[in-house]
Formats: structure tokens, sequence, C-alpha cells
């Protein structure tokens, strides 16, 4: 599968760095049928790249009506066209 934009809602603002564009990081829900390794290969957020700012947080509820799993990401870039996550790790 790929991604679906119909998946993505944002549903809150997260915390502020600095001021102007992209300074307020958002937190979104994404649910899609599709596995983690999909997820998370490189590009499959691209086509959100005007709308997730790096540093915000996507909880994903992965393989909906199989095996149906959350995770969490992180925005850690974004080039204006292409954007990269992260999965959660313990700090």
């Amino acid at each position: 599968m790929a991604y679906n934009a119909l998946g993505l809602m944002r549903f809150a603002d997260g915390g502020a760095i600095g001021v102007g564009a992209g300074s307020v990081k958002g937190l979104f829900d994404y649910q899609t049928t599709d596995a983690a390794a999909a997820v998370e290969a490189g590009g499959y957020f691209n086509a959100a790249a005007p709308i997730l700012p790096v540093g915000s947080k996507i909880f994903a509820s992965i393989e909906v009506g199989s095996a149906t799993k959350l995770k969490t990401y992180v925005v850690t870039g974004n080039t204006g066209t292409v954007v990269t996550i992260a999965a959660q790790t313990t700090a």
C-alpha cells in the first residue's frame, strides 16, 4: 500500500521552538492497513511534507484490521518535499 492522506489528522499543537513557519510542532494520528516496514520506508510521508514540521509526532495505528498495533514516530527531517521519520526510542 501507500500513504493515504485521509488517514493522517493533526489533532493538537505541540510545543513551539522559535517563531515563524514550522515553529509549532504538531501531534498527528495516522490510521493505515500498511505494515510498519512500509510506513518506515523512505519517502512514505513525502506527500504530507507541507504539514509535517520537524519535531512533530505521529501516533500510528498500523495493520488496522489484521494485527493492529500502535507505533509512535517523530519527524526528523523535512526538506519541503522529502520527509524522514524515526520510530520512538527510549532516552
